[in-house]
């Protein structure tokens, strides 16, 4: 599973769990744009039916769609043929939006919950695990922090290889995510899409 990325590098990636549309997102992407990076957005089966229109505009702006499975349940709880469905399902619910849609290859476990079990399980249906290594409380839509409080906990949370998991309904990740963009970059690091790190990986192995 990923957890974090390339440790002997200055980069971090960005990351969304979209469960539902709250009105965001689309700031978010015009951000992400405006600044030259690439999020993936790990979208539900529910995302895909309320806002197609927005996962369609994550596919021709270049960001990477990630599987949150069709109906968010504990995956580490679920029987095979229910782990097989979540996956498959929301895989084919983007290829009936989008017949030209690439395959989803990463996929957040919700909550992050996991087991053994569970990873091979993901590794046998060919996409890769996705968990994070820096994330806050930012998923509780009536309590958001203010802009000053949620930015100082992201940068906080920056380090070497940081995957950075945060939510789209949050209000105020659409409103800092622009500052925090250029902190990151003034302090060396690049923002990197989440596949940099097979591609690292990759090197590594050829390397080795």
């Amino acid at each position: 599973a990923i957890y974090r990325g390339d440790e002997p590098r200055n980069v971090c990636y960005f990351t969304f769990d979209c469960g539902y549309e709250n009105g965001y997102t689309e700031k978010i992407i015009d951000t992400l744009n405006a600044k030259g990076v690439s999020g993936t957005f790990f979208i539900t089966g529910d995302y895909v039916k309320q806002a197609p229109q927005i996962v369609e505009r994550m596919i021709d702006e270049g960001h990477i769609l990630g599987n949150h499975t069709v109906n968010h349940i504990n995956m580490a709880k679920a029987n095979a043929q229910e782990f097989i469905d979540e996956i498959t399902g929301l895989e084919k619910m983007v290829k009936n939006l989008r017949p030209d849609a690439q395959p989803i290859r990463y996929y957040r476990p919700p909550e992050g919950a996991t087991s053994e079990w569970a990873l091979k399980m993901a590794d046998k249906l060919g996409v890769r695990t996705t968990l994070w290594s820096y994330t806050y409380k930012d998923y509780v839509t009536d309590a958001q922090l203010d802009h000053y409080t949620a930015l100082e906990n992201l940068k906080g949370g920056l380090h070497r290889g940081c995957v950075y998991l945060l939510h789209a309904v949050s209000s105020t990740n659409a409103a800092v995510l622009g500052d925090l963009i250029d902190w990151i970059r003034a302090q060396g690091y690049e923002i990197l899409p989440l596949c940099d790190i097979d591609i690292s990986e990759a090197k590594a192995q050829n390397n080795g």
